[in-house]
């Protein structure tokens, strides 16, 4: 689990939120559980067909702004969990950063 913090696009006047997300290297994207946008009265921009672990179905698709380790990710399209579910950081992100996973250790290292 890593802490990322969500900002509104440009022009959205809320605070950000701060969330724990699982760092996900099976996700090629982000996605935020419903609450989120909720809470930065956002609105999807589109509605993707996606296919997971679970099965296939449609997915509302947002614009936010996501910081990660003290980077700002601008513009992010990230894909809609339903309310309450575990965010996920996904490849998107973390393909900026180099990272070390040790699985004896139970550790996962941004470098």
């Amino acid at each position: 689990m890593v802490p990322i913090k969500i900002f509104p696009p440009l022009g959205v006047q809320k605070n950000p939120i701060t969330i724990l997300a699982l760092a996900d290297t099976g996700a090629d994207c982000t996605c935020l559980p419903l609450n989120i946008f909720f809470s930065l009265n956002l609105l999807p921009n589109n509605t993707i067909h996606v296919y997971g672990v679970v099965g296939s179905g449609q997915a509302n698709i947002y614009s936010v702004n996501v910081e990660f380790h003290n980077l700002l990710f601008s513009s992010c399209r990230v894909l809609e969990l339903p309310q309450g579910a575990q965010a996920i950081l996904g490849c998107d992100i973390m393909n900026a950063f180099r990272l070390e996973f040790n699985g004896p250790s139970s550790y996962l290292s941004i470098l």
